[in-house]
């Protein structure tokens, strides 16, 4: 490699204020040399600060705010040379690299205002750049930066196929001799959470075979950035062979060292005419130390004290003060006031519109009960996402405050039009899904909300793509939790309406469960109605299924199924019935079991004051099997979704089949504390001192009665955010009261006020009456619900 064009690419930068070092006071200027500089060694004149307020005055601002830098911005990106250098010496020992980096830290600056330049200087016309950003169809968007590099629609047109070769038809079709081409993937993560799959894994096999096929070619060179929390990505097997190849190329971009911070802060500046105020630099330097992802913000700030100083004319004395700086809040406070500021001066429809629209610019990665953090990244929308009136007015203007950005104009903000179709508006950078408090406490509260819908949106477009096919339909859990939140008035303020083709989606997707539940549920019932007691029934009812459980789209809602029924066989007893009282509407369906013409509930939920009741029919759910938790992981994420650490209270003292030992049917402590919980049992009375050390309490089939003291402290315990998890009768309380055996040492008959035969006198009845739920004795129809 040349350094001496690096060298000459950086005299060229520094033309507008030539070859000095300024210094005075605690401001330094460092301007390299450009005739005899190598990026090793450096020339430095001297001149004063009084001589930069003689230059020419540009009142325009070299900051970029929450832009990331681009090609043109190349004279005004300081503070990276040695990194430059770097990464270019890495492009001479392969023709792959992939630049890591956490978000925030220059990724893409580096190569579109560092790399590209120097390139472009290099190699002049014979330099060939194509820039994309994977999104749904990488070679889509390898199509459109042919077009924007020259090519013809027809020429462009192979980068369509979409196929594990076309990357290298591409470069054999349309590269011509002597020219230099880079192909830079920005933002590499995205192959990972918003492409296609079969598109991505076309694209990453293209872009290995692109790197063997020309592996003795210097004339060919491919560069990706990625954020370096998506390492892990590259461990799937189709990322692999990709992995390996770049192994021993993966260059990381970190903190920038002080002096390259007074560089990036300083230079900007003085080739506009303007320095610092003495200490400025200083405390700027001091308040992003240690922040991570603190280059946008400073760029924010400096953008944002650069438009103050403007606009109060202060900026015709030279010098961006310090006054100013710490009123705007410094680096870490100025982005948060300004977007408070734009938020709070909304008209409230409009505050509830921009949260909308926040909202849907959001994804949610991760899967926090899979053990990996849940992150939120940006998300690209089309904006056709954005119907509502109220939602286009406050799309155009965060557009204007720069705090989204669109891949077309925007109409004036007067006008209030539909953005072109097929264009996209995401959030400008994601440093304000951390930074900005407000938007950060919206993500919290609705993340799962927000994964849900999301995962909706994709699985829509398959579902179309696919001609609308049943196998691209949703059941099971996911199914209920979107009927939910599709019903829930007050998330519909929040995250805005479902569009047509999304309701059409799920209205199908019910129809074609219903129809599947149906088959499945009265052809095990009738295989089980013929003898009970039978073992080899209950073995053919079993394979039954299992064969159910293969031709059913939700494996899920067949194994909650499967409990059920298993209840019933064991036991020999009749299953269990929720009915609510009064019809509450506050109760939510988890599962609904359909039986020739009878509708039982087997589990549901709800909200009681500031805290959460989950009730299960059968106890079942509780089994020490594999399958049965997958609803009691599912009911505890639901029971208590927050970071902070569950601490589970399991009632004893009032013979209950839920313990942590001696029970079939006991939840392993281990499997529970693996779950990040910690658990202890709590003996009889229970009460508002036992109750404190908990978040979730488990009572399941108590056979012991409950005093009005312990019901009430239970109830408290609900209302003031506890979560109530209660586990019902089933087989056990005809069991039990048909048999003569007590359970371990009660003996039911021996309970007050309890009559054997008689269900509304059982204790867990009594225990969930204030949240209007009771139990009934299966076989009766429930009207319609």
């Amino acid at each position: 490699m040349n350094n001496d064009n690096f060298g000459q690419r950086l005299s060229n930068q520094q033309q507008a204020l030539g070859d000095v070092q300024v210094q005075g006071d605690d401001n330094i200027f460092n301007v390299i040399q450009g005739q005899v500089v190598t990026l090793s060694q450096t020339k430095i004149i001297q001149i004063s600060v009084d001589e930069i307020k003689t230059r020419e005055l540009i009142q325009t601002s070299p900051y970029k705010g929450l832009d990331a830098f681009e090609r043109q911005d190349h004279l005004n990106f300081f503070g990276r040379d040695q990194f430059i250098l770097g990464l270019a010496n890495e492009m001479e020992q392969t023709n792959l690299v992939l630049l890591m980096g956490a978000s925030g830290s220059g990724k893409s600056s580096v190569v579109k205002a560092g790399l590209l330049p120097w390139l472009s200087e290099k190699w002049g016309q014979e330099f060939v750049s194509l820039t994309l950003t994977p999104d749904r169809d990488p070679f889509e968007k390898l199509y459109g930066s042919l077009l924007s590099c020259g090519y013809n629609l027809a020429q462009a047109e192979v980068a369509k196929a979409g196929q594990k070769n076309t990357l290298c038809k591409v470069v054999k079709a349309l590269k011509q001799p002597g020219e230099f081409w880079l192909i830079f993937v920005d933002q590499f993560e995205e192959l990972f959470t918003i492409s296609k799959k079969e598109k991505r894994d076309c694209f990453i096999k293209g872009l290995v075979s692109l790197s063997k096929e020309y592996a003795n070619d210097p004339f060919v060179k491919i560069v990706g950035t990625m954020r370096a929390d998506f390492l892990g990505r590259l461990d799937s097997p189709q990322a692999n062979q990709l992995a390996r190849l770049t192994q021993k190329h993966r260059p990381l971009i970190t903190q920038m060292q002080q002096d390259e911070l007074r560089l990036a802060i300083e230079q900007p500046a003085a080739h506009h005419g303007v320095v610092f105020e003495t200490g400025l630099v200083k405390e700027i330097i001091k308040d992003v130390e240690g922040q991570a992802g603190y280059l946008p913000l400073l760029q924010y700030t400096l953008n944002l004290l650069w438009k103050t100083e403007v606009q109060d004319r202060g900026i015709l004395d030279r010098t961006l003060n310090l006054s100013s700086y710490r009123r705007l809040g410094g680096v870490r406070g100025a982005l948060q006031q300004r977007v408070d500021q734009i938020y709070q001066d909304l008209p409230e429809l409009q505050k509830l519109a921009a949260q909308r629209i926040f909202l849907k610019l959001v994804k949610i990665n991760g899967d926090e009960a899979a053990g990996t953090e849940w992150k939120p990244v940006r998300r690209r929308a089309n904006r056709s996402e954005f119907q509502d009136g109220q939602e286009q007015a406050v799309l155009t203007q965060l557009i204007n405050d720069n705090l989204l950005v669109g891949d077309a104009p925007v109409e004036d903000k007067e006008k209030h039009s539909v953005a072109i179709q097929g264009s996209t508006v995401e959030i400008a950078h994601e440093i304000l899904l951390t930074c900005w408090g407000k938007l950060n406490d919206w993500i919290e509260e609705h993340r799962q909300a927000i994964a849900l819908r999301n995962r909706l949106n994709d699985d829509v477009v398959i579902w179309q793509k696919n001609k609308k096919a049943d196998s691209d339909l949703w059941g099971g859990v996911k199914l209920v939790q979107v009927q939910e939140l599709r019903s829930n008035q007050d998330l519909k303020q929040v995250l805005g309406e479902f569009s047509d083709i999304a309701n059409q989606f799920i209205d199908v997707s019910v129809k074609l469960r219903d129809r599947q539940q149906r088959r499945t549920i009265i052809t095990a019932w009738g295989i089980a109605a013929g003898s009970l007691v039978s073992a080899v029934v209950c073995f053919s009812l079993m394979l039954q299924l299992k064969k159910a459980k293969q031709e059913t789209h939700d494996a899920y809602t067949n194994i909650l199924t499967d409990l059920f029924l298993e209840s019933m066989i064991d036991t020999q007893g009749t299953p269990g019935e929720i009915k609510f009282l009064d019809k509450d509407d506050a109760w939510k369906i988890v599962l609904k079991i359909v039986l020739e013409e009878k509708k039982i509930i087997v589990a549901a939920r709800r909200d009681y004051g500031d805290g959460k009741v989950l009730a299960a029919a059968h106890d079942g759910v509780l089994r020490n099997r594999k399958d049965s938790f997958i609803f009691l992981k599912q009911s505890l994420g639901w029971l208590n979704p927050s970071k902070d650490k569950r601490k589970i209270l399991i009632s004893s003292g009032h013979c209950e089949i839920v313990s942590l030992k001696g029970s079939p049917y006991a939840p392993p402590k281990s499997k529970l504390e693996a779950w990040e919980a910690d658990v202890e049992n709590i003996a009889a009375p229970i009460d508002e001192t036992k109750l404190n050390k908990g978040n979730i309490l488990i009572i399941g089939n108590a056979w012991g009665n409950f005093t009005q003291s312990e019901i009430d402290a239970i109830e408290k315990f609900v209302k003031n955010g506890g979560s109530l998890f209660v586990v019902g009768i089933g087989w056990s309380w005809k069991e039990y009261s048909d048999s003569t055996n007590p359970v371990k040492n009660c003996k039911p008959k021996q309970q007050a006020n309890q009559r054997i035969k008689d269900i509304s006198t059982y204790p867990m009845n009594r225990l969930v009456k204030p949240y209007n739920i009771q139990w009934t004795e299966g076989g009766q129809k429930f009207g319609d619900q």
